[in-house]
Protein backbone atom coordinates (compact mmCIF):
# COMPACT_ATOMS: atom_id res chain seq x y z
CA UNK A 1 0.00 0.00 0.00
CA UNK A 2 1.40 3.73 -0.62
CA UNK A 3 -0.56 6.82 -1.36
CA UNK A 4 -1.22 6.37 -5.42
CA UNK A 5 -3.01 3.16 -4.10
CA UNK A 6 -5.01 5.16 -1.72
CA UNK A 7 -5.37 7.88 -4.14
CA UNK A 8 -6.82 5.45 -6.55
CA UNK A 9 -9.69 5.04 -4.01
CA UNK A 10 -11.37 8.60 -3.61
CA UNK A 11 -13.45 9.67 -5.87
CA UNK A 12 -13.89 12.69 -7.94
CA UNK A 13 -15.53 15.04 -5.92
CA UNK A 14 -12.96 13.82 -3.01
CA UNK A 15 -10.43 14.41 -5.26
CA UNK A 16 -10.88 18.51 -5.84
CA UNK A 17 -11.78 18.81 -2.98
CA UNK A 18 -8.27 17.23 -1.80
CA UNK A 19 -6.95 19.03 -4.48
CA UNK A 20 -8.08 22.72 -3.34
CA UNK A 21 -6.54 21.92 -0.07
CA UNK A 22 -3.43 21.43 -1.54
CA UNK A 23 -3.74 24.54 -3.43
CA UNK A 24 -3.07 22.44 -6.43
CA UNK A 25 -4.72 23.67 -9.91
CA UNK A 26 -6.59 20.97 -12.00
CA UNK A 27 -8.03 21.95 -14.64
CA UNK A 28 -11.92 21.87 -15.07
CA UNK A 29 -12.99 18.69 -16.80
CA UNK A 30 -10.30 16.62 -15.94
CA UNK A 31 -10.61 12.58 -15.85
CA UNK A 32 -10.41 10.97 -12.22
CA UNK A 33 -7.37 9.35 -13.41
CA UNK A 34 -5.60 12.48 -14.90
CA UNK A 35 -6.37 14.02 -11.09
CA UNK A 36 -4.93 11.16 -9.56
CA UNK A 37 -1.37 11.23 -11.32
CA UNK A 38 -1.55 15.06 -11.33
CA UNK A 39 -2.11 14.74 -7.03
CA UNK A 40 0.49 12.06 -6.99
CA UNK A 41 3.35 13.67 -8.56
CA UNK A 42 3.09 16.98 -6.68
CA UNK A 43 5.69 18.04 -4.33
CA UNK A 44 3.29 19.00 -2.32
CA UNK A 45 1.38 15.57 -1.97
CA UNK A 46 3.07 13.56 0.39
CA UNK A 47 1.04 11.05 2.79
CA UNK A 48 0.92 13.28 6.06
CA UNK A 49 -0.12 16.14 3.84
CA UNK A 50 -2.88 14.19 2.71
CA UNK A 51 -4.32 12.41 4.78
CA UNK A 52 -3.80 16.22 6.71
CA UNK A 53 -6.16 17.50 3.82
CA UNK A 54 -9.23 14.93 3.94
CA UNK A 55 -11.95 15.15 6.14
CA UNK A 56 -12.88 13.16 8.55
CA UNK A 57 -15.62 11.32 6.45
CA UNK A 58 -12.99 10.83 3.76
CA UNK A 59 -10.90 9.17 6.40
CA UNK A 60 -13.31 7.08 7.31
CA UNK A 61 -14.50 5.51 3.78
CA UNK A 62 -11.09 5.26 2.88
CA UNK A 63 -9.95 3.37 5.76
CA UNK A 64 -13.33 1.06 4.75
CA UNK A 65 -12.19 0.90 1.13
CA UNK A 66 -8.95 -0.51 2.10
CA UNK A 67 -10.27 -3.01 4.32
CA UNK A 68 -9.00 -1.17 7.72
CA UNK A 69 -11.53 -1.34 10.60
CA UNK A 70 -11.14 1.89 13.28
CA UNK A 71 -12.78 3.22 16.35
CA UNK A 72 -12.43 6.46 17.29
CA UNK A 73 -13.76 10.11 17.69
CA UNK A 74 -11.76 12.81 15.06
CA UNK A 75 -9.78 11.92 12.54
CA UNK A 76 -6.62 11.25 14.86
CA UNK A 77 -7.26 7.51 14.87
CA UNK A 78 -8.24 7.04 11.08
CA UNK A 79 -4.67 9.17 9.81
CA UNK A 80 -2.67 6.45 12.27
CA UNK A 81 -3.99 3.96 10.72
CA UNK A 82 -3.88 4.44 7.34
CA UNK A 83 -0.53 5.93 7.90
CA UNK A 84 0.87 2.71 9.67
CA UNK A 85 -0.69 0.65 7.04
CA UNK A 86 1.44 1.92 4.50
CA UNK A 87 4.40 1.85 6.68
CA UNK A 88 3.58 -1.63 7.24
CA UNK A 89 3.44 -2.62 3.65
CA UNK A 90 6.77 -0.64 2.97
CA UNK A 91 5.04 1.58 1.05
CA UNK A 92 4.46 -0.24 -1.94
CA UNK A 93 1.68 -2.49 -3.52
CA UNK A 94 0.91 -4.48 -6.83
CA UNK A 95 -1.10 -2.07 -9.11
CA UNK A 96 -0.65 -1.08 -12.79
CA UNK A 97 1.18 1.88 -13.61
CA UNK A 98 0.14 4.03 -16.69
CA UNK A 99 3.74 5.56 -18.19
CA UNK A 100 3.42 8.33 -20.87
CA UNK A 101 6.01 7.19 -23.14
CA UNK A 102 6.91 9.53 -26.56
CA UNK A 103 7.85 8.32 -29.94
CA UNK A 104 11.72 7.02 -29.66
CA UNK A 105 11.88 7.92 -26.29
CA UNK A 106 11.51 4.31 -24.06
CA UNK A 107 11.40 5.13 -20.54
CA UNK A 108 11.43 2.50 -17.23
CA UNK A 109 8.72 1.76 -15.11
CA UNK A 110 8.84 0.59 -12.20
CA UNK A 111 6.93 0.39 -8.88
CA UNK A 112 6.84 3.35 -6.94
CA UNK A 113 8.22 5.91 -10.12
CA UNK A 114 5.74 8.43 -9.40
CA UNK A 115 6.97 8.82 -5.62
CA UNK A 116 8.77 11.67 -4.26
CA UNK A 117 10.56 11.99 -1.34
CA UNK A 118 9.81 15.32 0.71
CA UNK A 119 12.67 17.26 1.48
CA UNK A 120 12.62 20.52 3.99
CA UNK A 121 15.99 23.00 3.05
CA UNK A 122 18.06 23.34 6.10
CA UNK A 123 20.06 26.35 6.71
CA UNK A 124 23.83 25.23 6.84
CA UNK A 125 25.99 26.06 9.71
CA UNK A 126 29.29 27.49 8.61
CA UNK A 127 31.68 25.18 10.95
CA UNK A 128 34.97 26.58 9.29
CA UNK A 129 36.58 28.90 6.41
CA UNK A 130 39.22 27.95 4.95
CA UNK A 131 40.66 30.08 1.78
CA UNK A 132 42.90 27.99 -0.22
CA UNK A 133 44.34 31.33 -2.22
CA UNK A 134 45.08 32.92 0.95
CA UNK A 135 46.96 29.63 2.61
CA UNK A 136 49.05 28.97 -0.96
CA UNK A 137 50.00 32.51 -0.66
CA UNK A 138 51.39 32.11 2.77
CA UNK A 139 52.92 29.18 2.04
CA UNK A 140 54.73 31.13 -0.74
CA UNK A 141 55.81 33.54 1.59
CA UNK A 142 57.29 31.20 3.83
CA UNK A 143 54.91 31.58 6.70
CA UNK A 144 52.71 28.95 8.09
CA UNK A 145 49.47 28.63 6.23
CA UNK A 146 48.33 27.52 9.96
CA UNK A 147 48.04 31.14 10.83
CA UNK A 148 44.89 32.44 9.70
CA UNK A 149 41.88 31.72 11.79
CA UNK A 150 39.82 29.06 10.14
CA UNK A 151 36.40 30.73 11.74
CA UNK A 152 37.03 34.08 10.07
CA UNK A 153 34.25 36.31 11.59
CA UNK A 154 34.50 39.08 8.35
CA UNK A 155 34.20 36.53 6.26
CA UNK A 156 31.30 34.80 8.04
CA UNK A 157 29.14 38.21 8.75
CA UNK A 158 29.89 38.68 4.72
CA UNK A 159 28.93 35.32 3.65
CA UNK A 160 30.94 32.98 1.31
CA UNK A 161 32.24 35.61 -0.97
CA UNK A 162 35.77 34.58 -2.16
CA UNK A 163 35.28 35.59 -5.97
CA UNK A 164 34.06 39.40 -4.61
CA UNK A 165 37.34 39.30 -3.25
CA UNK A 166 38.98 38.48 -5.81
CA UNK A 167 40.34 34.99 -4.08
CA UNK A 168 39.36 31.51 -4.76
CA UNK A 169 36.18 30.05 -3.50
CA UNK A 170 36.29 27.93 -0.41
CA UNK A 171 34.85 24.14 -0.76
CA UNK A 172 31.76 23.41 0.55
CA UNK A 173 31.64 20.39 2.58
CA UNK A 174 28.29 19.98 3.88
CA UNK A 175 27.88 17.20 6.70
CA UNK A 176 24.38 15.52 6.89
CA UNK A 177 23.36 12.37 7.30
CA UNK A 178 21.57 12.57 3.78
CA UNK A 179 22.37 13.94 0.49
CA UNK A 180 19.15 14.92 -0.39
CA UNK A 181 18.83 17.30 2.40
CA UNK A 182 22.57 18.93 0.91
CA UNK A 183 21.06 19.00 -2.78
CA UNK A 184 18.12 20.98 -1.00
CA UNK A 185 19.92 23.19 0.99
CA UNK A 186 22.55 24.16 -2.19
CA UNK A 187 19.23 24.18 -4.92
CA UNK A 188 17.85 27.07 -1.98
CA UNK A 189 20.79 29.07 -1.05
CA UNK A 190 20.88 32.30 -1.94
CA UNK A 191 23.19 35.75 -2.16
CA UNK A 192 22.23 37.54 1.06
CA UNK A 193 22.71 40.60 -0.41
CA UNK A 194 21.62 39.78 -4.11
CA UNK A 195 19.11 37.52 -3.39
CA UNK A 196 19.82 34.88 -6.25
CA UNK A 197 20.62 31.43 -6.40
CA UNK A 198 24.01 31.03 -5.54
CA UNK A 199 24.53 27.41 -7.31
CA UNK A 200 21.09 26.70 -8.81
CA UNK A 201 22.29 26.47 -12.28
CA UNK A 202 25.82 27.25 -11.40
CA UNK A 203 27.59 23.63 -11.09
CA UNK A 204 29.98 23.10 -13.90
CA UNK A 205 30.73 19.62 -12.81
CA UNK A 206 29.24 17.08 -10.75
CA UNK A 207 30.84 13.69 -10.01
CA UNK A 208 28.55 11.18 -7.84
CA UNK A 209 29.27 7.52 -6.78
CA UNK A 210 26.09 5.79 -5.18
CA UNK A 211 25.59 2.74 -4.12
CA UNK A 212 25.55 -0.16 -6.63
CA UNK A 213 22.24 -2.24 -4.83
CA UNK A 214 23.90 -4.70 -4.25
CA UNK A 215 22.04 -5.29 -1.28
CA UNK A 216 24.71 -5.53 1.58
CA UNK A 217 25.90 -3.46 3.91
CA UNK A 218 29.47 -2.22 4.38
CA UNK A 219 31.27 -1.98 7.45
CA UNK A 220 34.45 -0.18 8.41
CA UNK A 221 37.16 -0.64 10.76
CA UNK A 222 36.81 1.95 13.27
CA UNK A 223 38.50 0.88 16.27
CA UNK A 224 40.67 3.31 18.34
CA UNK A 225 43.97 2.39 19.75
CA UNK A 226 44.92 4.19 22.72
CA UNK A 227 48.11 4.18 24.92
CA UNK A 228 47.59 3.74 28.04
CA UNK A 229 51.31 3.56 29.11
CA UNK A 230 53.81 3.87 26.38
CA UNK A 231 57.28 3.01 28.44
CA UNK A 232 54.83 -0.72 29.58
CA UNK A 233 53.42 -0.84 25.70
CA UNK A 234 50.12 -1.46 27.71
CA UNK A 235 47.63 -0.61 25.42
CA UNK A 236 43.60 0.10 25.23
CA UNK A 237 41.19 -0.33 22.15
CA UNK A 238 37.32 1.17 21.66
CA UNK A 239 35.28 -1.29 19.80
CA UNK A 240 33.50 0.58 17.42
CA UNK A 241 29.36 0.23 18.38
CA UNK A 242 26.84 -0.99 15.54
CA UNK A 243 26.36 2.45 14.55
CA UNK A 244 30.00 2.81 13.82
CA UNK A 245 31.05 -0.55 12.58
CA UNK A 246 28.57 -0.09 9.68
CA UNK A 247 30.40 2.61 7.12
CA UNK A 248 26.94 2.91 4.54
CA UNK A 249 24.39 0.73 3.55
CA UNK A 250 23.66 -0.88 0.54
CA UNK A 251 20.32 -2.86 1.00
CA UNK A 252 16.49 -1.75 -0.57
CA UNK A 253 13.23 -3.00 0.85
CA UNK A 254 12.14 -3.40 -2.42
CA UNK A 255 15.20 -4.13 -4.43
CA UNK A 256 15.60 -2.37 -7.68
CA UNK A 257 12.31 -0.21 -7.08
CA UNK A 258 13.41 1.38 -3.92
CA UNK A 259 16.78 1.69 -5.51
CA UNK A 260 15.54 3.85 -8.26
CA UNK A 261 13.51 5.84 -6.16
CA UNK A 262 15.90 7.01 -4.28
CA UNK A 263 18.74 7.72 -7.35
CA UNK A 264 15.78 9.36 -9.68
CA UNK A 265 14.72 12.56 -7.03
CA UNK A 266 18.28 13.28 -6.52
CA UNK A 267 19.71 13.21 -10.44
CA UNK A 268 16.75 15.97 -10.83
CA UNK A 269 17.92 18.20 -8.36
CA UNK A 270 21.86 17.78 -9.41
CA UNK A 271 20.18 18.43 -13.20
CA UNK A 272 19.20 21.98 -11.37
CA UNK A 273 22.19 22.60 -10.01
CA UNK A 274 23.89 21.75 -13.70
CA UNK A 275 25.17 24.72 -15.70
CA UNK A 276 24.07 25.03 -18.78
CA UNK A 277 28.02 23.98 -20.31
CA UNK A 278 28.06 21.42 -17.25
CA UNK A 279 28.95 17.82 -17.43
CA UNK A 280 27.93 14.66 -14.79
CA UNK A 281 29.64 11.87 -14.29
CA UNK A 282 27.89 8.60 -12.31
CA UNK A 283 29.77 5.54 -11.23
CA UNK A 284 27.80 2.50 -11.07
CA UNK A 285 28.91 -1.26 -11.86
CA UNK A 286 26.50 -4.18 -13.24
CA UNK A 287 23.93 -4.59 -10.68
CA UNK A 288 21.96 -1.30 -11.82
CA UNK A 289 24.06 0.50 -15.16
CA UNK A 290 22.02 -0.53 -17.51
CA UNK A 291 18.72 0.63 -15.58
CA UNK A 292 20.23 3.88 -14.89
CA UNK A 293 21.18 4.36 -18.23
CA UNK A 294 17.35 4.97 -19.71
CA UNK A 295 16.84 6.84 -15.93
CA UNK A 296 19.55 9.02 -17.15
CA UNK A 297 18.30 9.53 -20.79
CA UNK A 298 14.96 10.88 -19.85
CA UNK A 299 16.15 13.05 -16.75
CA UNK A 300 19.04 14.54 -18.63
CA UNK A 301 17.95 13.11 -22.29
CA UNK A 302 19.79 10.45 -24.57
CA UNK A 303 21.32 13.57 -26.95
CA UNK A 304 23.23 14.62 -24.20
CA UNK A 305 24.81 11.20 -23.55
CA UNK A 306 28.30 11.18 -24.35
CA UNK A 307 30.37 7.84 -22.67
CA UNK A 308 30.46 4.77 -20.83
CA UNK A 309 33.63 4.89 -19.38
CA UNK A 310 34.55 1.76 -18.50
CA UNK A 311 37.66 0.84 -16.39
CA UNK A 312 38.98 -2.64 -15.32
CA UNK A 313 39.75 -3.36 -11.56
CA UNK A 314 43.23 -4.30 -10.81
CA UNK A 315 42.10 -7.54 -8.80
CA UNK A 316 41.48 -10.47 -10.32
CA UNK A 317 38.18 -12.70 -10.30
CA UNK A 318 37.54 -16.09 -10.50
CA UNK A 319 33.95 -16.86 -11.07
CA UNK A 320 32.61 -19.98 -11.83
CA UNK A 321 31.01 -20.60 -14.86
CA UNK A 322 30.51 -17.23 -15.94
CA UNK A 323 33.38 -14.14 -17.47
CA UNK A 324 34.81 -12.63 -14.50
CA UNK A 325 33.23 -9.52 -13.25
CA UNK A 326 36.28 -6.79 -13.27
CA UNK A 327 35.68 -3.98 -14.44
CA UNK A 328 32.92 -0.58 -13.11
CA UNK A 329 31.04 1.72 -15.22
CA UNK A 330 30.85 5.41 -15.55
CA UNK A 331 28.61 7.32 -17.15
CA UNK A 332 28.68 10.43 -18.77
CA UNK A 333 26.11 13.15 -19.60
CA UNK A 334 26.25 16.96 -20.27
CA UNK A 335 23.59 19.41 -20.07
CA UNK A 336 23.58 20.65 -23.42
CA UNK A 337 25.37 18.47 -26.20
CA UNK A 338 26.07 21.70 -28.32
CA UNK A 339 27.70 23.83 -25.89
CA UNK A 340 29.80 22.12 -22.58
CA UNK A 341 33.38 22.08 -21.16
CA UNK A 342 35.59 19.19 -21.95
CA UNK A 343 39.38 18.95 -20.79
CA UNK A 344 41.03 16.26 -22.79
CA UNK A 345 43.08 14.13 -20.99
CA UNK A 346 46.49 12.85 -21.80
CA UNK A 347 48.60 9.82 -20.56
CA UNK A 348 51.97 7.75 -20.63
CA UNK A 349 52.90 6.93 -24.25
CA UNK A 350 53.62 2.91 -25.15
CA UNK A 351 56.84 1.74 -26.74
CA UNK A 352 54.69 0.80 -29.32
CA UNK A 353 52.77 4.40 -29.93
CA UNK A 354 56.34 6.21 -29.15
CA UNK A 355 57.43 4.01 -32.29
CA UNK A 356 54.65 5.42 -34.73
CA UNK A 357 56.24 9.34 -34.44
CA UNK A 358 59.06 8.27 -36.84
CA UNK A 359 58.90 11.42 -38.73
CA UNK A 360 60.34 14.92 -37.41
CA UNK A 361 60.75 18.68 -38.30
CA UNK A 362 62.14 22.10 -36.58
CA UNK A 363 59.04 21.89 -33.93
CA UNK A 364 59.96 17.69 -33.18
CA UNK A 365 58.99 14.47 -33.85
CA UNK A 366 55.24 13.74 -35.18
CA UNK A 367 52.89 11.21 -36.59
CA UNK A 368 50.13 11.52 -38.98
CA UNK A 369 46.52 11.43 -37.82
CA UNK A 370 43.20 10.82 -39.88
CA UNK A 371 41.62 13.90 -40.87
CA UNK A 372 38.17 12.42 -41.22
CA UNK A 373 35.87 10.14 -38.43
CA UNK A 374 33.26 7.54 -39.60
CA UNK A 375 30.05 8.16 -40.93
CA UNK A 376 28.18 10.34 -43.54
CA UNK A 377 27.44 14.07 -42.39
CA UNK A 378 25.08 16.36 -44.50
CA UNK A 379 26.56 19.39 -43.25
CA UNK A 380 29.96 21.34 -44.12
CA UNK A 381 31.91 18.38 -42.64
CA UNK A 382 30.40 15.98 -45.31
CA UNK A 383 31.14 18.20 -48.23
CA UNK A 384 34.35 17.95 -50.29
CA UNK A 385 37.50 19.95 -49.64
CA UNK A 386 40.45 20.71 -51.71
CA UNK A 387 39.84 17.57 -54.29
CA UNK A 388 38.52 15.42 -51.44
CA UNK A 389 35.27 13.69 -50.56
CA UNK A 390 35.20 12.26 -47.68
CA UNK A 391 31.84 10.34 -47.97
CA UNK A 392 32.83 8.47 -50.82
CA UNK A 393 34.75 6.02 -48.12
CA UNK A 394 31.80 6.69 -45.93
CA UNK A 395 33.36 9.55 -43.74
CA UNK A 396 32.86 12.76 -42.92
CA UNK A 397 35.68 15.66 -42.46
CA UNK A 398 36.76 15.31 -38.40
CA UNK A 399 37.09 19.20 -38.37
CA UNK A 400 34.96 22.20 -40.14
CA UNK A 401 36.49 23.00 -43.29
CA UNK A 402 38.08 26.45 -42.51
CA UNK A 403 39.46 24.36 -39.53
CA UNK A 404 41.01 22.37 -42.17
CA UNK A 405 42.31 25.82 -44.39
CA UNK A 406 43.83 27.30 -40.85
CA UNK A 407 45.60 23.79 -40.10
CA UNK A 408 46.93 23.74 -43.91
CA UNK A 409 48.06 27.63 -43.64
CA UNK A 410 49.85 26.48 -40.56
CA UNK A 411 51.61 23.21 -42.05
CA UNK A 412 50.10 20.94 -40.29
CA UNK A 413 48.74 18.95 -42.43
CA UNK A 414 50.54 16.87 -45.08
CA UNK A 415 50.54 16.38 -48.12
CA UNK A 416 51.42 14.33 -51.11
CA UNK A 417 53.34 14.46 -54.26
CA UNK A 418 50.37 16.24 -56.32
CA UNK A 419 49.82 18.48 -53.73
CA UNK A 420 46.52 17.10 -52.13
CA UNK A 421 46.17 16.67 -48.47
CA UNK A 422 46.57 13.38 -46.73
CA UNK A 423 43.27 11.79 -45.26
CA UNK A 424 45.76 10.61 -42.46
CA UNK A 425 47.92 13.78 -42.81
CA UNK A 426 47.18 15.38 -39.38
CA UNK A 427 50.12 15.87 -38.33
CA UNK A 428 50.29 15.52 -34.20
CA UNK A 429 53.60 16.30 -32.41
CA UNK A 430 54.88 14.09 -29.46
CA UNK A 431 55.66 16.90 -27.31
CA UNK A 432 51.55 17.35 -27.47
CA UNK A 433 50.83 14.31 -25.38
CA UNK A 434 49.15 11.04 -25.67
CA UNK A 435 45.31 12.06 -25.68
CA UNK A 436 43.42 9.74 -23.88
CA UNK A 437 40.32 9.15 -26.46
CA UNK A 438 38.72 5.73 -25.83
CA UNK A 439 36.96 4.42 -22.28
Amino acid sequence: MDLPHLLDQLDDDTLRDLADALALVVPDGAPTDAMRRHIAKSDVASLPAVLAALSRDALKALCKSVGLTVTGSGKGPYVKALADAVAKDGGTSARALVVEVQPRQPRLAWQGMDQHEAVTSVPTQVVEIVWPGRARALESDGKSAAQPSLLDANARAQGVGARARGAEAPNRLIWTNDNLVALQALLDERDPTTHAYRYRGKVDLVYIDPPFMVNTNFSGDNRITIDLDENAGIEATKEPSLVEFIAYRDTWRNGLDSFLVMLRRRLEMLKELLSPSGSIYIHLDWHAVHYVKVLMDEIFGSENFRNEIVWQRTSAHNDPKQFGRVNDRILFYVANKEDYSFNTVYGEYSQEQLSRYDSSDSEGRFTGRDLTAPGIRHGETGQPWRGLNPAASGRHWSRPPSELEELLAQGRILLKKDGTPRLDGLKVYLHQGWRINSA
